[in-house]
């Protein structure tokens, strides 16, 4: 019987005979459906599967394949603007850059979600520096449709080059539009195609901390972040002068861009943060502690220790947590003043700042520490489940996961009312349980 099968196989087709021929099936096949939905694509009465069957060819072609790609062109001029939006994308997918001048005309088309697709289409097709669709796409970032202007914005940023001066100087101008759009547009790609510390653009950014629309000013915050480098004498007056400004909003932007810009243990932006920490307007505070934390040079400095432990009793819970999560970035572990600060908000109404004062514990208190660990098992009881959780991983932690400390997480894993709480418990003891189990017989 084996005999037979091995004279049966050394008399039959090869495997790799067999390979090929799989092969060359799969192409023809391939190659059949290619001509398929050419068909149908460029068939005049073509229904409403045409956009499908655009998507479906283009995937179906290789790359740059000449057939695939006219047949699809010819729709870029189809009444519905849904074909195309679908021929604008598929010939952006089948990277033919041929048809960059084609794609190029659609940035004028009459529906902004063509424009959109014309825009990012040209972003994957285009060499870098094609200054025809760098003014073609410039343009558009004063359109009326906001994908439009997105797509535009990611498409300079990939044509053009790094710290062209021409770009660069168009950019700067549209700062001063009226258009809100256009301003975001121009301060985004200006933040992508900007070369670090170039002080004309650093200079053109700042006055844009005042502008009356907040996304233009947090978009210059992070403009000025990318832009500036650490110590520009621009950008760091610029914020200075404008954190006496009348608008709160204005002078959190100040702060924030203050934190990027400005070195570590620069005295004058300390001293000005610090300031700022009893600002009648919540959102400054909140960026005045977040900025001393950043610019203060090594921890246990008691003045800004203490001025941030003031904070810990402010009246908006998001300032408190603000200035938790600083106190970590600057105080030592165990800090004397630190502490006893901490350990007070563990009873505070707001389950945010005491999930904070939580987490603070945890990085700032030495391990062992009796009454820390004490605050912190009471707890476990805790009606806000976030609060809990964290109690768990922090008493694990700070205990070296002690007998006592293991027997009061280890109750955590009868609890009926939380699964996050059971998984909690679970994870800080190490246990390999089956949740799942765990819950059923709950």
């Amino acid at each position: 019987m084996r005999m037979h099968v091995l004279s049966a196989a050394k008399d039959g087709p090869s495997i790799s005979a067999l390979q090929v021929s799989a092969k060359s099936l799969r192409t023809a096949m391939q190659q059949g459906l290619l001509e398929v939905f050419c068909r149908f694509v460029s068939h005049p009465v073509a229904g409403h599967n045409l956009t499908g069957a655009i998507w479906k060819l283009a995937h179906l072609a290789p790359k740059g394949n000449a057939k695939a790609c006219a047949v699809i062109s010819a729709r870029l001029r189809h009444r519905r603007c849904c074909v195309r939006e679908a021929a604008v994308l598929a010939l952006g997918h089948m990277a033919h850059s041929d048809l960059v001048p084609r794609i190029r005309d659609c940035l004028s088309d009459g529906q902004g979600r063509v424009r959109a697709s014309a825009a990012w289409a040209l972003s994957q097709l285009t060499e870098q520096g094609d200054l025809e669709t760098l003014r073609a796409t410039m343009i558009l970032l004063g359109d009326e449709s906001i994908d439009a202007c997105r797509a535009a914005v990611q498409c300079i940023a990939a044509v053009a080059r790094q710290g062209d001066d021409t770009v660069t100087r168009q950019l700067t101008e549209l700062l001063g539009s009226g258009c809100a759009t256009t301003r975001w547009a121009a301060l985004e790609t200006l933040s992508r195609i900007t070369l670090k510390g170039d002080p004309a653009v650093v200079a053109s950014l700042v006055p844009c901390l005042e502008d009356p629309d907040p996304e233009i000013r947090t978009s210059a915050v992070d403009a000025l972040r990318r832009v500036a480098i650490h110590g520009d004498p621009v950008a760091v007056q610029g914020a200075l002068q404008r954190l006496d400004h009348r608008d709160g909003s204005i002078r959190a932007a100040a702060l924030r861009t203050m934190s990027w810009v400005a070195k570590v243990g620069d005295a004058v932006a300390i001293t000005k943060a610090r300031g700022c920490l009893d600002d009648g307007v919540s959102n400054v505070r909140a960026a005045a502690v977040e900025t001393l934390a950043k610019l203060t040079p090594s921890k246990g400095d008691v003045e800004v220790i203490s001025c941030v432990v003031a904070r810990l009793e402010d009246g908006e819970s998001f300032v408190r947590t603000a200035a938790m999560e600083s106190l970590v970035k600057v105080a030592d572990e165990g800090d004397l003043t630190a502490m006893p600060a901490l350990l007070s908000l563990l009873e505070h109404q707001d389950g945010r700042v005491r999930l904070a004062a939580v987490e603070a514990l945890g990085q700032l208190s030495p391990k062992g520490d009796e009454a820390v660990l004490a605050a912190i098992s009471e707890l476990l009881e805790d009606r806000h489940t976030g609060v809990c959780c964290t109690a768990v991983q922090v008493l694990a932690h700070l205990s070296g996961k002690s007998e006592e400390a293991c027997a009061a997480i280890r109750a955590r894993l009868e609890d009926v009312a939380g699964e996050a709480l059971r998984a909690a418990a679970a994870y800080a003891l190490g246990d390999q349980l089956d949740l799942k189990q765990e819950i059923q017989l709950s």
